[in-house]
């Protein structure tokens, strides 16, 4: 006998072996005889068997897609009117930063041109400072 011959008889001894021990675990042997159970009854008996469930299953799943397009439908609807409160609420956004930095660069203008001219010894013609002991001086220079 071969070296391959003999091998391969003891691969097939190992396997022939495993089936006999595991046909003999209980879990095995149920399934084995469930089997054989079921392939004493005929297709229709089974068909019949599990029509009910099919049905009730298929009820439930009606009822649940029933659900889910409802909802689908009423979130749609709600995301209309969430996209068009975005539109309005972004014009409004937007004219408001148009004409906010109007107001405050209006508003920072009247503070300036207030606190200056609230200042002692501003000219207000040209905004240029002048001091009071200046003045004499420079009119007696003028003549």
């Amino acid at each position: 006998m071969s070296m391959i011959q003999r091998s391969t008889y003891v691969t097939v001894g190992a396997i022939d072996l495993a089936a006999e021990k595991i046909g003999e675990i209980p879990v095995v042997a149920k399934v084995r005889d469930g089997a054989v159970k079921l392939r004493e009854r005929s297709v229709i008996e089974r068909a019949r068997e599990v029509e009910p469930r099919l049905r009730k299953r298929s009820e439930e799943l009606q009822k649940r897609g029933e659900k889910v397009i409802k909802q689908a439908k009423t979130r749609r609807s709600q995301a209309r009117k969430q996209f068009k409160a975005f539109q309005t609420d972004t014009r409004k956004q937007i004219e408001a930063f148009r004409t906010d930095p109007r107001k405050q660069i209006g508003e920072f203008r009247t503070r300036i041109e207030k606190a200056v001219t609230d200042l002692p010894f501003v000219d207000r013609d040209n905004g240029a400072k002048k001091s009071p002991a200046k003045q004499p001086a420079a009119a007696a220079n003028k003549s």
